[in-house]
């Protein structure tokens, strides 16, 4: 050791003092406030974290992951539709990305629901998606056979001109144990539940089961 060299303690931790330290402390301090706060976000299953607002598809999956299969997952969404009851709008009026707040009619409620829960569906008009175009692969069931989520097609009666030119889902009755209808309305102008009866039993021309 050379004569009037300091001895180094290199076991003792040196002290940080300056303001330069300090400085350093306060923001490692904050960084730390804003890792407690994220990790604090939302918990949950994803039908707890159900957006209140629906915006576009992408922002929709992103929040709602598909963890309980498509089925069930598709099933939700339009349990979640059903909720809100969107009003009665014809789709030509509507951007495919628009929030529900717009509306929805019967096609679109099936696009929102099915892409929501992750299935590669294009957006279709009611006939086209009775007769399986643009990715709505499926077959014809009976009555007898059909399960929740099938699909329903009416022709009405006085629109012969217009062949499934209505579509709904089909949705097990809390009330009654009865297969139902969900589906966008113009006469009622919402999405609304209601039983196989009537004008939807009269003019009810197929229902489809989709392959997913």
């Amino acid at each position: 050791m050379l004569w009037g060299e300091s001895v180094r303690r290199p076991d003792k931790p040196r002290l940080m003092f300056g303001p330069r330290h300090r400085l350093m402390r306060y923001l490692a301090l904050f960084g730390l406030v804003l890792v407690v706060g994220c990790s604090s976000g939302e918990t949950g299953s994803p039908a707890q974290n159900l957006p209140t607002r629906a915006n576009t598809v992408a922002q929709v999956q992103e929040e709602v992951p598909t963890v309980i299969g498509p089925r069930a997952s598709v099933k939700g969404w339009y349990l979640w539709m059903l909720a809100r009851a969107p009003k009665y709008v014809m789709d030509i009026k509507i951007k495919p990305d628009d929030p529900i707040e717009r509306g929805v009619d019967c096609s679109r409620l099936h696009y929102l629901c099915h892409t929501w829960a992750g299935l590669p569906y294009r957006r279709a008009t009611s006939y086209d998606i009775g007769i399986g175009l643009c990715g709505w692969v499926g077959r014809d069931v009976s009555v007898r056979d059909a399960v929740e989520t099938d699909l329903t097609f009416w022709t009405w009666a006085d629109k012969p001109n217009r062949p499934l030119g209505h579509t709904g889902a089909l949705i097990i009755s809390e009330k009654s144990g009865l297969l139902e209808a969900i589906h966008a309305s113009s006469g009622r102008g919402r999405t609304i539940q209601e039983p196989l009866a009537g004008k939807l039993e009269r003019d009810l021309k197929k229902i489809r089961h989709l392959n997913y």
